[in-house]
């Protein structure tokens, strides 16, 4: 057992040797006296700190919207006769944007003003009727009378025995004719107001849905509701659609905005200039999504920015000048909050800083500092290095200025 065990101790011992001098060789033996001298400094370029008034630049993107937007839809089912507008085009209110087959319209609208015709009639020949069966009434209650005066006459005849008994039988036949022929038309006036007021109701739904199919008629010719730019255009001719299908999107390209979500600190400044050279005034409102406040900053749009409803565009938005700012390369920025000064030995130390926003100068872009968090002179170090450290030394080769011409 104690033999096992010092060869395995060997064995390590060995693996160890063998590691070590592998190690030795690749670091190239022993140490010669170059390096065991000190390696140099980096050399670096240095931004002198001058702060001045400069005007922050932002990149932002955003979608085109339109405020003023109609989807024409197919008030029938009919097939796509014209179709005079493409996307793109430009109309003007009233102008047609297409054409559908109407035919099946015009016949229901053709029947119906007939049926109304019809009840026209109708309702005259009742109007008639009734001033007929009102000049009869008074007619048969004129024959009732003088029925009923007979008939008491052949009572009083019989009674004295100067008339028959089939006198007296006539003569009530007649009464009893009279009062039944006066019933009839007594009944047939009672029920030809009722009849009228049937017609009546009859004739207004009628001429509602006149009215119904008269506006359909209006819609098939789907023009243009204001003057605008043909967004899209869903059919083609020759298609069947259906009622409701959507045909033709246009919008008011004076309605267009540039929605931009934004920080409150952006979108608090209600002013900004565009790189297009087009200026406006920006809108600052809120909406809540899953009860978190999103905000966002509308521009409108000129009509000579050819900019679509739904597309998402970038611009760079240039905020007021801000003053006592300090313009730094981005190679300067160090964990996006951090700057390194070179003091007068040419040590480095480190800053905390807070950025502004960014700029161009001299077609090169710059970060914003401001210049608070800075000494009132001195350099701050440009050359990215891979591991800059408090106390590193540095050697200075080149010292910059950041002045220069702002570009819009």
């Amino acid at each position: 057992m104690l033999k096992r065990i010092v060869r395995i101790v060997l064995a390590l011992l060995i693996l160890g040797a063998a590691v070590g001098l592998a190690v030795w060789m690749v670091n190239g033996g022993p140490e010669t006296e170059e390096d065991a001298e000190a390696a140099p400094p980096p050399e670096v370029t240095a931004l002198e700190i001058e702060p001045g008034s400069y005007r922050p630049q932002m990149d932002w993107v955003g979608q085109v919207v339109t405020r003023q937007r109609v989807e024409l839809t197919a008030p029938i089912a009919a097939d796509v006769l014209a179709l005079p507008v493409a996307e793109g085009d430009r109309v003007t209110a009233g102008e047609s944007l297409i054409g559908l087959d109407t035919r099946e319209l015009d016949w229901d609208l053709a029947q119906n003003e007939t049926e109304l015709r019809e009840l026209e009639l109708s309702r005259a020949q009742i109007r008639d009727q009734i001033a007929a069966d009102e000049a009869l009434l008074v007619l048969e209650r004129e024959l009732l009378a003088q029925a009923e005066r007979a008939l008491e006459r052949e009572r009083g005849l019989r009674g004295r025995g100067a008339s028959t008994e089939a006198a007296l039988e006539e003569a009530e036949s007649r009464a009893i004719q009279a009062r039944q022929s006066l019933r009839q038309t007594e009944s047939a006036l009672s029920q030809q107001p009722l009849e009228l007021e049937r017609l009546e109701l009859q004739e207004a739904r009628l001429q509602l849905n006149l009215e119904r199919l008269q506006d359909r008629q209006q819609r098939t010719a789907l023009a243009a509701p204001f003057d605008g730019i043909v967004e899209s255009v869903d059919t083609s001719i020759g298609q069947q659609v259906s009622a409701g299908q959507p045909l033709v999107t246009l919008y008011a390209p004076e309605s267009r905005v540039w929605r931009v979500p934004a920080p409150d600190r952006d979108s608090a400044e209600l002013e900004a200039r565009l790189a297009e050279q087009w200026v406006s005034l920006s809108r600052r409102a809120a909406h809540v999504t899953d009860g978190s406040a999103s905000r966002y900053v509308e521009f409108p749009l000129p009509q000579a920015l050819n900019w679509a409803p739904g597309e998402t565009r970038s611009a760079r938005v240039q905020r007021p000048a801000l003053d006592n700012v300090q313009p730094v390369p981005a190679s300067s920025l160090y964990a996006g909050n951090r700057v390194f000064l070179i003091t007068e030995e040419e040590e480095l130390s480190s800053v905390v800083i807070e950025p502004q926003g960014t700029t161009w100068l001299n077609g090169s872009e710059y970060w914003l500092i401001s210049a608070g968090d800075l000494p009132a002179s001195g350099r701050i170090l440009v050359t990215r290095l891979p591991s800059a450290l408090n106390g590193q030394s540095v050697s200075v080769s080149e010292v910059i200025s950041p002045s220069g011409v702002e570009e819009p």
